[in-house]
């Protein structure tokens, strides 16, 4: 049997070291509090104008027009 964690949503896209990594991931932590995982699904999805500051949703954009041409896949990323 596994053991228990409890995952929490975090949104990177305001932090100045971590906005042009991720967007919104996982952190999930152990019952003592301890971070033991994270979860991130790279799909350079596109948002309304006005959710990301306007240089990360251009930046977005562009890494996955370019993916899209040169056949990248999107994918989870997990650190376990």
């Amino acid at each position: 049997m596994g053991k228990s964690s409890l995952g929490m949503q975090v949104i990177f896209y305001k932090s100045p070291e971590y906005r042009l990594a991720f967007g919104n991931a996982f952190i999930f932590f152990d019952m003592a509090g301890q971070p033991v995982g994270f979860y991130d699904y790279y799909n350079f999805d596109w948002k309304d104008f006005g959710e990301r500051d306007l240089d990360l949703e251009l930046k977005t954009r562009a890494v996955d027009i370019a993916g899209n041409v040169n056949g990248a896949k999107k994918l989870p990323h997990r650190i376990w």
